[in-house]
C-alpha cells in the first residue's frame, strides 16, 4: 500500500520543518494524536532516534503507532519507521520539502504492508483521508511557529574505518560459525543459541553491506563486542570449570541446556530461551554502553542509535526461524509445526513473542538500560574529574 500526497505551502522553509517534526507543533493540525516519548540526537525531537507514539482515529477505535525517526536532514527530508504496531507489518513515512517560490513544496510518502492479507484495501482510504484532512488544516497553524534555522546534526563519519571494521565482523563471524560447527559436531546441547547467532551476526553483517543500516560502524563494532561477552567471559570460563567466574545469567542458561539427558525438549527450548534472555537482558545493554563510550562518546548521543537498532528487532526472529530447520523433529510440538506450514511470517513472530519470548519489548528495554548505563558512566567520569 503505497499513499503519496503533494502540497504547495506560502511559508517559510523552517516553520514548516517545525510543524511536521516537533510534536507540540504537529497537535496542532494532525488530528492523529502525537506524543513525544524520547528525544533523538543532540536531545531534539526531530533527530535521528527521536521515539513517538501516534494515535490515529479509526473507525473501531484509536490505532496507536509506535514510531522512530530513521534519518533526519533538516529543513528537507525525514524518514519515520513505525515499529511492532500489530497489525501493521512495515511502515515507512517519508517527507520532503522544497523551496519553491516564496514558499515550499511538501510531498509525503507512506508504504505500509499489513499482516493479514487484504487489510490494505480498507486501510488505504481510511489512511489517506486522515492525512489530507490533517495536512488541510496545516497552512493555517504556521504563522505562529519560528523560522529560525536548528542548527545542523550530521552523523559522525566513519567511513575511513568501515572496511577495517567489516574485517573485523566477518572474522568474529568465522568464529561463531566454528564454535557452532565444533558444538553441533559433537551433540552439545549448548549449541542452539551460537547457532541463532552466527545467524544474527550474519544478517547484521548483510544489512550494513546493503545500506539498510544507516550507521554501519556502530552495528560493526558490536558484534565483537557481544562476541568478547558471551564467549571470552562467560562460555570459556565456564567449560574450563570457573563457574565463579562466568555471569549468573549465564550460568542458568548452561545448566538448563546441559540438563538434555532429563528433558530433552525442556534443555533445548528452555536452555534457548534462558541464552537469549541473557544476551537481551544482560550482555546487550553492556555491549551497547560501551560501544557509544569507547567511539561515540563526544560525536553523538546514545540515542542517535535508537533507530538503527529498533529496526533490527526483526533479525533475531527471522534467526531464530533459520535455527528451526536444525532442530529434530521430534522436540518440536506438532501444533508448532503445523504452525509454520499454514500461518504468515509476521503471524508466527506474533505467536513466537506470545508463547516463547518477546524480543520486540525487551529489545525496547534493553536499549534504555543501555541508555541507564551510558548515564551512570558520564556521572562517574564527572565526579573522577571533578
Amino acid at each position: 500500500m503505497q499513499i503519496k500526497l503533494e502540497r504547495t505551502i506560502a511559508a517559510p522553509i523552517w516553520a514548516v520543518w517545525r510543524a511536521l517534526t516537533h510534536p507540540d507543533a504537529m497537535n496542532r493540525w494532525s488530528t492523529a494524536k502525537i506524543r513525544l516519548i524520547r528525544n533523538g540526537d543532540a536531545a531534539r525531537p526531530d533527530t535521528v532516534g527521536a521515539q513517538r507514539i501516534v494515535l490515529v482515529p479509526t473507525p473501531r477505535g484509536t490505532q496507536r503507532l509506535n514510531e522512530v525517526i530513521e534519518i533526519s536532514e533538516a529543513p528537507v527530508r525525514l524518514v519515520y519507521r513505525v515499529i511492532d504496531s500489530p497489525p501493521i507489518e512495515s511502515h515507512r513515512g517519508e517527507i520532503h520539502i522544497a523551496k519553491h517560490g516564496d514558499g515550499v513544496r511538501l510531498t509525503w510518502t507512506v508504504d505500509a504492508t499489513f499482516m493479514v492479507p487484504g487489510l490494505d484495501l480498507l486501510a488505504k482510504p481510511l489512511l489517506q483521508k486522515e492525512l489530507e484532512r490533517s495536512l488541510n488544516r496545516l497552512p493555517g497553524t504556521l504563522a505562529a511557529i519560528t523560522t529560525d534555522p536548528l542548527p545542523e546534526n550530521p552523523a559522525p563519519n566513519d567511513d575511513k574505518e568501515l572496511d577495517a571494521l567489516f574485517a573485523a565482523a566477518e572474522q568474529t563471524l568465522a568464529e561463531q560459525r566454528e564454535h557452532a560447527q565444533e558444538l553441533t559436531a559433537r551433540n552439545d546441547p549448548k549449541r542452539w543459541f551460537p547457532i541463532v547467532y552466527q545467524y544474527v551476526t550474519e544478517e547484521q553483517i548483510r544489512r550494513c553491506r546493503e545500506g539498510v543500516v544507516q550507521m554501519p560502524a556502530w552495528t560493526l563494532r558490536l558484534i565483537p563486542v557481544f562476541h568478547r561477552y558471551y564467549y571470552d567471559e562467560n562460555y570459556l570460563p565456564w567449560i574450563e570449570g570457573r563457574e565463579m567466574e562466568t555471569g549468573r545469567h549465564w550460568v542458568r542458561a548452561f545448566e538448563l541446556m546441559e540438563n538434555d539427558r532429563i528433558d530433552p525438549a525442556r534443555a533445548l527450548f528452555g536452555g534457548l530461551q534462558r541464552a537469549i534472555i541473557a544476551h537481551i537482558q544482560e550482555d546487550l545493554p553492556r555491549a551497547l554502553a560501551e560501544v557509544w563510550w569507547r567511539w561515540y562518546r563526544g560525536r553523538c548521543d546514545y540515542a542517535r542509535y535508537r533507530a538503527d537498532y529498533l529496526l533490527m528487532g526483526d533479525v533475531f526472529s527471522r534467526s531464530a526461524q533459520r535455527a528451526i530447520d536444525h532442530i529434530p523433529t521430534q522436540l518440536i510440538p506438532a501444533w508448532a509445526r503445523l504452525l509454520q506450514r499454514i500461518t504468515p511470517p509476521a503471524i508466527q513472530d506474533q505467536l513466537q513473542n506470545e508463547r516463547f519470548y518477546n524480543i520486540p519489548k525487551q529489545r525496547v528495554r534493553t536499549f534504555e538500560r543501555g541508555q541507564r548505563l551510558v548515564e551512570t558512566m558520564e556521572t562517574i567520569a564527572a565526579a573522577q574529574a571533578g
